[in-house]
C-alpha cells in the first residue's frame, strides 16, 4: 500500500516536471494545445467533462496552471465564468 502510494506521488511529480518544462517553453496556442492534448488535461463546461480545444488561450493557460499546481483536480469552466461575472457586476455596480 506504501509502496503504491509513493509510485503515485512520484508519477504525479514526473507529470508536473514535465508539464512544467513544457509550458515554459510555450509561446503560441498550438504549445497550449499540445500540451492539453498530450496530458490529456480536460475541464468541466456544462456539468461534463470536456475538452478545452475550443477555449481562449487565457483559459487554457489557468487550466495548465492548475494542473500543475492541483494535479488531483479538474479546472471547472462553469464556476470560473460565474465567478467573472460576478467580479464584473460588482465593479460595474461601484463604478456606475
Amino acid at each position: 500500500m506504501v509502496d503504491d502510494e509513493e509510485q503515485r506521488e512520484a508519477t504525479i511529480q514526473k507529470r508536473i516536471l514535465e508539464i512544467t518544462k513544457l509550458f515554459q517553453q510555450a509561446t503560441k496556442k498550438d504549445d497550449l494545445d499540445f500540451i492539453l492534448r498530450r496530458f490529456n488535461l480536460k475541464c468541466i463546461k456544462n456539468n461534463k467533462k470536456r475538452s478545452p480545444i475550443g477555449l481562449k488561450m487565457a483559459i487554457k493557460y489557468k487550466i495548465i496552471k492548475m494542473a500543475i499546481q492541483e494535479p488531483d483536480d479538474i479546472f471547472d469552466y462553469d464556476y470560473f465564468c460565474k465567478v467573472n461575472q460576478s467580479k464584473e457586476a460588482s465593479v460595474h455596480t461601484i463604478n456606475p
